[in-house]
C-alpha cells in the first residue's frame, strides 16, 4: 500500500510542476507567458522558459525564423488552435540558411506543425543534415507536415534522424540540394529510429533514398504510402557515380505494410550507376507485406537496373510482397541483383513479380541477376509471370547466382532448382488481381519454411492454417476459397 500511495504522490507532483506556456503572434512577451494574453511571440522564447515535462502551446499564425528553434529538454511543444496547416514553422529562405527545428532531448514532442522552407547549408556547422528538423534524441514528431526543405550536407532534406519517431505525417518536396553526394530527401534514418503512418511524396535525392534513407539495423518503417520520390543526379563530374532508391534505399533495417509506389530512379550522366526505381537494398535488411508499384528506372548503359528492387551486395530478404507494373529500360523490371559480394544473397519469398518490364536494352522483365561472386540469390514459393523484356528473358534472366524451390515461371528449362511449375498461375484477373483463382496450379504447392508459423500474406491472413492442411500456396497471396469468412488473427 505504501508504494502504491508513493506511486500517486509522484504522478500528482509532476502534474503540479508541469507548467504550460503559450505562444501567439498576438502575445506581449510577459515571462514566463503562463497565459495568453502574456504568450511569447517567438517559439523559442517559450521553449527557453520551460523544463522537463513542461508543454508550450503555439497559436495559430506563421513563425518566420532567423534561427533555429532548439528544444534540448523534455517538453511538449504543440500547434493549437487549429490543423497542423494552420501553425506554420517557417525557415524563411532564401533570406535566412538554417534548419528549422532540432531536437536533442529524449522524450521531446513537436506536434501539430507545418514545418517549411528550412535550408541548413552551413558547412562549418557540425549539425548539417535536416532542412526541416534535425533529431538527434529519442524524441518524436508527430502529426506534422514537413514541406519543401532542403540540406546541403550529410543529408535528411526534410527530416534528419539518430534516434526518435516520425509518426502521423506528411514529408513532400524536400531534397538535398543539387549535385552532392547527399542520401534522405524526404528522411535520413541513421539509428534507432520509426517512421510510421507517414505519407512520403515528392521528394528528392541526389544519391541514394529520394523518399527515404536508412542505414542501421534498428531502423523501421511501417505502415506508410512512399510515392513519386525520385532519385537523380545531374551535372556531377565524377568518372563514375552511383544512386537509386527512388522511393526507399536501406542498407539495413525493416519495411513493412508499405506502398512504394510511382518513384523513380533516373540519371544524366554517362558513367552514373543508377540502381532501383523503387527501392535499393544493399545488406541485412528485411522488407515484408509491400506493394511495389508502378516505379521506374530510367538509365543508360552503366546501370545495374530493378525497375521496382535492385539489391546489391548481401540483399536482404523480400517476403509476402507484390512487385508489379515496374520498368527499368535496362535490367530487371522487377527486380535486379548485382554482384554479391559477401557471403548471402537477395532470398525472395513468397512474392509475387508480374506485369514488370524492361525494355530499351533490357533483359528479364521479371528479374535479372548478375554475375554472383560468392553468393546466391534464393527465390523460393515465388511467381515470376506475364513480365516483358526487349532483348531476353521476359521472366527472368541470368545464368549463375540464383536458384529457384518451388516457384511458378516460365521457362523451366535450364533453371537451377527444384520442384517449379511452368503453368500459368491463373490470378483473378491477370491485369490487376493476382489474387490465385480456384484453379491455379500455384495452391498448396508451396515449401514449408519456420518464418511462416505465425506469418500473414499480403492480405494480412495466416499462411499457415490446418483448415488448409498446413500447406502455404506460391504467390504473396493465400488461396481463400469461395465462401469462407476471414476474421483475421
Amino acid at each position: 500500500m505504501k508504494s502504491a500511495w508513493t506511486a500517486l504522490l509522484f504522478i500528482w507532483c509532476w502534474a503540479a510542476y508541469a507548467d504550460t506556456h503559450y505562444v501567439s503572434l498576438a502575445g506581449t512577451n510577459n515571462s514566463p507567458y503562463a497565459n495568453w494574453p502574456d504568450a511569447a511571440t517567438n517559439i523559442q522564447l517559450a521553449v527557453d522558459q520551460s523544463e522537463a515535462s513542461d508543454t508550450i502551446l503555439v497559436s495559430n499564425g506563421t513563425y518566420v525564423l532567423t534561427q533555429t528553434v532548439s528544444i534540448a529538454a523534455n517538453v511538449i511543444v504543440q500547434g493549437f488552435g487549429g490543423t497542423r496547416d494552420e501553425v506554420i514553422i517557417d525557415g524563411n529562405y532564401p533570406a535566412a540558411s538554417n534548419g528549422c527545428v532540432k531536437i536533442s532531448a529524449a522524450g521531446a514532442v513537436l506536434r501539430g506543425f507545418t514545418i517549411t522552407r528550412g535550408f541548413n547549408t552551413n558547412f562549418l556547422n557540425v549539425a548539417k543534415g535536416g532542412g526541416g528538423v534535425r533529431c538527434t534524441a529519442a524524441g518524436t514528431i508527430d502529426d506534422c507536415v514537413i514541406v519543401s526543405n532542403q540540406t546541403l550536407y550529410d543529408g535528411g532534406g526534410g527530416i534528419y534522424m539518430t534516434a526518435g519517431a516520425v509518426t502521423n505525417s506528411v514529408v513532400s518536396f524536400n531534397n538535398t540540394f543539387n549535385q552532392l553526394n547527399i542520401s534522405g530527401g524526404g528522411i535520413y534514418m541513421s539509428g534507432n529510429c520509426l517512421v510510421s503512418n507517414c505519407f512520403i511524396f515528392g521528394n528528392w535525392a541526389s544519391c541514394y533514398g529520394g523518399g527515404v534513407y536508412g542505414d542501421k539495423a534498428d531502423n523501421v518503417v511501417v505502415d506508410c504510402i512512399i510515392s513519386n520520390n525520385i532519385s537523380r543526379i545531374s551535372n556531377y563530374s565524377a568518372a563514375s557515380y552511383s544512386h537509386g532508391g527512388g522511393g526507399i534505399a536501406i542498407t539495413k533495417g525493416t519495411v513493412r505494410n508499405c506502398q512504394i509506389i510511382n518513384n523513380m530512379t533516373t540519371n544524366t550522366q554517362a558513367r552514373s550507376y543508377a540502381r532501383g526505381g523503387g527501392m535499393h537494398i544493399s545488406g541485412i535488411c528485411l522488407v515484408e507485406n509491400c506493394v511495389i508499384r508502378g516505379n521506374r528506372l530510367i538509365g543508360r548503359l552503366y546501370n545495374y537496373g530493378g525497375g521496382g528492387v535492385a539489391s546489391y551486395a548481401n540483399g536482404g530478404v523480400l517476403r509476402n510482397c507484390l512487385i508489379t507494373e515496374n520498368i527499368a529500360t535496362v535490367d530487371g523490371g522487377g527486380i535486379s541483383s548485382g554482384p554479391v559480394n559477401l557471403a548471402g544473397g537477395l532470398a525472395v519469398q513468397n512474392c509475387t513479380i508480374a506485369s514488370n518490364n524492361a525494355n530499351g536494352i533490357g533483359h528479364g522483365g521479371g528479374f535479372s541477376i548478375e554475375p554472383s561472386a560468392t553468393g546466391t540469390n534464393i527465390f523460393e514459393n515465388t511467381i515470376i509471370y506475364q513480365n516483358t523484356a526487349a532483348v531476353s528473358g521476359s521472366n527472368w534472366d541470368g545464368t549463375t547466382g540464383f536458384t529457384l524451390t518451388n516457384c511458378c515461371t516460365a521457362p523451366t528449362n535450364s533453371l537451377p532448382g527444384s520442384d517449379n511449375v511452368d503453368d500459368d498461375p491463373l490470378f483473378i484477373n491477370a491485369i490487376n488481381d493476382f489474387h490465385l483463382s480456384n484453379r491455379s496450379p500455384c495452391i498448396n504447392a508451396g515449401i514449408y519454411r519456420d518464418w511462416m508459423t505465425n506469418a500473414v500474406d499480403l492480405d494480412g491472413r495466416s499462411r499457415i492454417s490446418a483448415r488448409y492442411l498446413n500447406v502455404v500456396d506460391i504467390g504473396a497471396y493465400e488461396f481463400l476459397p469461395k465462401g469462407s469468412i476471414f476474421t483475421g488473427l
